[in-house]
């Protein structure tokens, strides 16, 4: 089933919803490799385990990797302290650690010591449904490589962090304003092996935030994009902070998409070294509308 995005009726939308709805739940039903054990029984576990608005908090954080000659230190002792809402830019060169650190808070890899705590939760220590639950909807991610399921068109892998709070349907407006956004509109049914690489990171931005996580993780998000949508994707994102309250850290080699994050941090030598701070605004100002982040 296809429709003009152009010419798309209430009732075309409301089919498009069940339809996506119902191919991801038949593909979770049919493949081993299923999103199943990602679904998450109890969602109201997710508001306990991550009351609004949350700090983040890392402290005496430190990562070794066993090496022949003993360990090779990558993160040093270091702290971090990210207010809620604000967004943050870490600058530094390939293999200082960055990927790393974000690996860490999104809970996808252990640190050697330290910990990290958003708001009353120790992302640390986390696991079995409450693991779930804070990948779930507590942290969005981005990575360098898109990461999309190839059986799965845009739409749908979109739409994937959706069908885990059971909230396609929900979730079908916002998914079509970001594909509008992100200049997606007309290959949202396109499979990834049919999309260019700028346009397969892309699609892994929306889905990063159609969940409007507490927190987003950037790794390099704008590595495959243009300089007119790399500029659009971090409008967006810092956009987005502003009016949900959601917490930003991003990681970048381009000086140039900083300028508009409240603190720009550079991490050398396994520590963070501030760079830049700007006032901190007030979550009642930056009230735009998505599609202004353009302008």
């Amino acid at each position: 089933m296809s429709f003009n995005a152009e010419r798309r009726t209430p009732n075309a939308e409301r089919v498009l919803s069940v339809t996506s709805a119902n191919r991801l739940r038949s593909w979770c039903r049919n493949d081993d490799t299923s999103l199943a054990t990602y679904l998450l029984p109890d969602l109201t576990l997710i508001r306990t385990l991550l009351p609004m608005p949350a700090p983040l908090v890392i402290s005496g954080l430190s990562k070794h990797y066993p090496a022949a000659d003993g360990s090779v230190p990558v993160l040093d002792n270091l702290n971090l302290t990210v207010e809620p809402g604000q967004t943050v830019a870490i600058l530094g060169p390939s293999g200082s650690g960055k990927s790393t650190l974000l690996a860490i808070i999104a809970s996808l890899e252990m640190p050697s010591a330290g910990s990290v705590r958003l708001g009353e939760v120790e992302v640390t220590t986390l696991c079995g449904q409450q693991l779930q639950a804070f990948r779930a909807c507590g942290v969005g991610m981005v990575f360098q490589d898109h990461h999309l399921l190839p059986q799965l068109t845009a739409e749908e892998n979109v739409l994937i962090p959706a069908l885990a709070m059971d909230r396609v349907a929900k979730a079908q407006p916002q998914a079509d304003e970001l594909f509008k956004v992100l200049d997606l509109a007309d290959k949202r049914r396109r499979f990834p092996a049919q999309l260019s690489g700028g346009e397969r990171q892309r699609v892994a931005v929306a889905r990063a935030l159609i969940n409007q996580p507490a927190l987003l993780l950037c790794d390099e998000p704008t590595g495959n994009l243009d300089p007119r949508h790399a500029a659009s994707v971090v409008a967006l994102i810092t956009d987005l902070s502003r009016r949900l309250g959601t917490t930003v850290i991003m990681v970048t080699h381009h000086r140039a998409l900083v300028a508009g994050f409240d603190r720009t941090l550079e991490l050398s030598g396994g520590q963070l070294h501030l760079t830049h701070a700007n006032d901190f605004p007030s979550h009642a100002q930056g009230l735009t509308t998505i599609t202004s982040a353009l302008k």
